[in-house]
């Protein structure tokens, strides 16, 4: 073990491979045994989309006390000479006033002020990889885009945007096996077909963000309208979203065995894919 990662609610170390590549271990959480697999089959969709993420892959282990452990491993994507610096701290470098705690304060306006303010002393674009990676949130369902589930990348005092990570919150992770949402597709009767995609329409429309509005948290959708609105979303990411879906998605989907990721997920997982894709068609 390299040392303890205190950041975040699982618990978290960072682990030494044997080639000596530096990995942080996640543990799953026991509400949600799915989802190791769901994060790590993201982050490999994200980079089938041309966007940057961290590489990430299952894993098992024992504990000091002999008892069988499974999860996440993440690698580690800092070179020598960067440090990474988390949203809370890229929003208080540009507002001294701004409480990580008081998270409706996490609003679309003022990450995109802040990440602006650095761009224009920075080599590298910031607002665009951003609003990349606020796009495909809203195609996965990332519900948990708060502003530790962000950062900047710090090397001799320029700035780029980091590499995508933790999708978790994301894909049905949270759903239980009794879910309606898992049940399997209707194909004959009409009212139940109705039944079955109005429901998968609440569940996208449902979608939490991890931001607010300065008062109160606000679904995904809000977040994506006032993205729309300002002109910010690369929208020409929707036919690569969509050639993902026919090709790169199932693809990934089948590497994962029945233990990490059953069937039912999975066909879980291209649906709302698919109807996250046309609901994001109708308002971009």
């Amino acid at each position: 073990m390299v040392g303890e990662e205190n950041r975040g609610l699982r618990e978290k170390r960072w682990v030494r491979a044997p080639d000596q590549t530096i990995w942080l271990r996640k543990r799953h959480r026991p509400s949600r045994p799915h989802e190791p697999a769901i994060e790590v089959f993201a982050l490999e969709l994200a980079r089938a989309c041309q966007i940057e993420a961290a590489q990430a892959t299952l894993a098992s282990w024992r504990d000091s006390d002999g008892s069988a452990a499974h999860g996440v491993c993440v690698l580690r994507f800092l070179q020598r000479g960067e440090d990474l610096v988390g949203g809370q701290e890229v929003l208080r470098s540009v507002d001294p006033a701004y409480n990580h705690e008081d998270r409706p304060t996490h609003t679309l306006g003022r990450v995109l002020a802040a990440l602006r303010h650095h761009e224009a002393q920075s080599e590298h674009a910031l607002v665009e990889p951003f609003c990349r990676v606020l796009l495909f949130d809203a195609w996965i369902g990332n519900g948990d885009r708060h502003p530790g589930n962000w950062s900047l990348v710090r090397r001799d005092g320029s700035m780029r945007f980091s590499p995508m990570y933790d999708p978790a919150a994301s894909l049905g992770a949270e759903l239980q096996p009794s879910a309606k949402e898992l049940d399997e597709p209707p194909r004959t009767k009409p009212a139940q077909i109705l039944d079955y995609a109005r429901r998968l329409d609440r569940y996208v429309t449902g979608c939490p963000s991890g931001f607010g509005d300065g008062q109160r948290l606000v679904p995904l959708e809000t977040v994506v309208r006032e993205a729309v609105a300002r002109g910010l979303l690369p929208c020409d990411l929707l036919a690569t979203f969509s050639s993902a879906l026919r090709g790169a998605a199932p693809s990934l989907l089948r590497t994962f065995d029945e233990g990490a990721l059953p069937e039912v997920r999975k066909r879980f997982i291209l649906a709302i894919l698919a109807r996250r894709l046309v609901w994001l068609q109708g308002i971009t």
